[in-house]
């Protein structure tokens, strides 16, 4: 995982742009920008945990000017497909920035966190659920042909990591790191299902 993530921020090829935010000034086939990420849900926690019983977020991304071969790709994401979001903060301010392999993928380009999500259902723009869904019984799944360029992820979170992150939040001035993501990023399917096979052991 982590080295498809560092392959990933390599081809985004981050940079530390004028007004101090960061910029991305590659492309990657299996990354997207985001447009916006929230959480939606939080349950109270299950009897004998401290942890929230389930977290729900929702992610939304443009498919916009890919080709039509990505553009499948992203919408034959799945329930129970596992994608990360991360947070990038370059320090780099060279365009022309060579990577330097003696270092770390993380502090050369500034990856300040990864946090992973478990797809749930996926949406059109128009709104139309294109798969099944686990939270939802009986999801009807749209048949019409896929609307628009933007789409919905509903997500489910790690409960424990977002109550760790609940209380550090809590205990610093550290911000709401659930606001920070700009990227989302997806794995080939053949090497993402190590969920599925834990699941079944």
């Amino acid at each position: 995982i982590r080295n498809d993530i560092d392959d990933v921020v390599k081809r985004l090829r981050p940079r530390l742009g004028m007004g101090g935010t960061t910029e991305l000034t590659g492309w990657a086939r299996m990354a997207l920008l985001l447009q916006q990420f929230r959480i939606t849900h939080v349950s109270e926690p299950n009897l004998g945990s401290n942890n929230p019983g389930l977290v729900v977020g929702e992610v939304e991304y443009s498919l916009a000017g890919l080709r039509p071969a990505i553009r499948a790709e992203w919408d034959q994401l799945r329930p129970h497909d596992v994608l990360f979001l991360l947070t990038i903060e370059s320090p780099i301010k060279e365009a022309d920035h060579q990577h330097d392999p003696t270092q770390d993928v993380k502090s050369q380009y500034g990856v300040v966190r990864v946090r992973g999500v478990e797809v749930d259902a996926l949406f059109d723009q128009s709104g139309n659920c294109m798969t099944e869904s686990k939270l939802v019984e009986d999801t009807e799944v749209s048949t019409a042909d896929t609307a628009g360029d933007r789409r919905r992820l509903r997500v489910i979170l790690d409960s424990a990591q977002y109550k760790a992150d609940m209380v550090k939040k809590a205990d610093s001035s550290q911000g709401d790191v659930y606001k920070t993501f700009q990227v989302l990023v997806r794995r080939k399917p053949k090497e993402n299902n190590f969920k599925a096979i834990l699941e079944t052991i």
